[in-house]
């Protein structure tokens, strides 16, 4: 699968296409978000387990039943309300201060 979106496998160390190889140190809160029918459902607690042991704030998630890029296919009915969750929890991450004013 890998060879469809990076023919030049040696770039896959290379953190501009894969960011878990780069410092994360700086990066900002995160949320980490994968589908339960995901080719690369693995890539996604990995990602979250080395943001957060380079001390970025993460939340993790994995939608059970969803498939890869469900977030944009626009026919799955379930698929707006679970992408709305994350943005108020980045929303939150980002400003907790505020993190009871609702977003508009």
């Amino acid at each position: 699968m890998g060879a469809g979106y990076l023919p030049d496998r040696s770039l896959s160390l290379d953190p501009r296409v894969s960011p878990i190889e780069g410092d994360l140190t700086a990066v900002a809160p995160a949320i980490v978000c994968g589908a339960g029918c995901d080719p690369l459902r693995d890539h996604a607690p990995a990602y979250a387990a080395v943001l957060e042991a380079a001390g970025v704030p993460v939340r993790f998630r994995i939608s059970p039943g969803m498939l890869h890029g469900y977030w944009s296919t626009g026919v799955v009915p379930r698929a707006n309300e679970l992408a709305d969750q994350p943005c108020e929890e980045l929303a939150e991450l980002h400003a907790p201060e505020q993190a009871d004013i609702p977003l508009p």
